[in-house]
């Protein structure tokens, strides 16, 4: 893969790719597999491309199949191995039952790469960000506790496109979206259905994610894309349903600090329709 440098005198000088500072050839890597559909392709240009590549491959796992979800779940990893610190899955547009699953035994090996890789067992999953872009279905539900209890170590969670469960608990209350998660900083949540006020007021009562700063709700509807949406003056009103009188000002303090709704999209008909601003209060 030669390359060709003009220098002062008519001479030219040849020079290949390997040549270059391994942080350069890095950041070209990292183009490159990002935009490639078959990473081996890259990685079988010469031993330098296979071991600078492959610790980007497994260090910032992406995804845009459910079939490269599983099979990565089933695989047995680099050796060396490399503990992954990101985790990108985009299946928008291709729903395919059973993919939580899927992302429950890649998330697992992502624990067990990181175990053999820092030689030491953990409980914990040792990912910094994941964005999730999928299709979620009723029958995938029972895999949410899984994924909760891996993601312990989690700092930001991305997810669009989603539909969320609408049941509530006999006393007509709705959980919190999440449990405790003590390291999380940030929520990005982007055209989403059914997911109620009182399931993001459960997350700051008592207390919770004290390091959560961070709750971005675009296009979020309480209900079907016909209905409302979702606004932060109705996740205060939800904290007085959930929390007691001496928390609640505290409480809709940190709300107002935390919470920001906006409108990104606009319906051409019928909806709820918001003119002359994108900040939802």
């Amino acid at each position: 893969m030669p390359l060709t440098a003009c220098i002062d005198s008519p001479a030219k000088v040849s020079m290949s790719l390997a040549d270059l500072p391994h942080e350069i050839v890095v950041t070209i890597l990292q183009i490159a597999l990002d935009a490639t559909v078959v990473p081996s392709d890259v990685l079988c240009v010469c031993r330098l491309f296979r071991d600078l590549g492959t610790d980007h491959l497994y260090t910032h796992l992406k995804f845009t199949s459910a079939h490269q979800l599983r099979q990565f779940g089933l695989s047995e990893g680099p050796s060396p191995p490399i503990g992954p610190r990101s985790l990108a899955v985009d299946l928008a547009g291709k729903a395919q039952r059973g993919v939580l699953r899927d992302l429950c035994d890649a998330l697992m090996k992502c624990r067990q790469l990181a175990s053999v890789a820092e030689g030491s067992e953990t409980s914990h999953i040792r990912l910094k960000r994941v964005h999730l872009r999928m299709h979620s279905y009723a029958s995938d539900l029972e895999a949410v506790d899984v994924l909760q209890q891996g993601l312990q170590a989690i700092r930001d969670i991305t997810v669009t496109n989603i539909s969320f469960a609408t049941s509530s608990d006999p006393e007509g209350q709705y959980p919190p979206l999440l449990g405790e998660v003590p390291s999380l900083r940030s929520i990005y949540i982007g055209r989403a259905t059914f997911l109620h006020a009182q399931a993001v007021a459960g997350m700051l009562c008592q207390g919770r994610m004290a390091h959560l700063g961070v709750i971005r709700l675009v296009d979020v509807y309480s209900e079907s894309i016909w209905g409302p949406r979702l606004r932060r003056s109705d996740v205060e009103k939800a904290v007085a349903m959930l929390c007691g009188t001496k928390e609640q000002m505290a409480v809709i303090a940190r709300v107002k600090r935390v919470v920001t709704c906006e409108k990104k999209t606009e319906r051409i008909m019928g909806g709820d329709r918001v003119e002359g601003t994108h900040i939802l209060e």
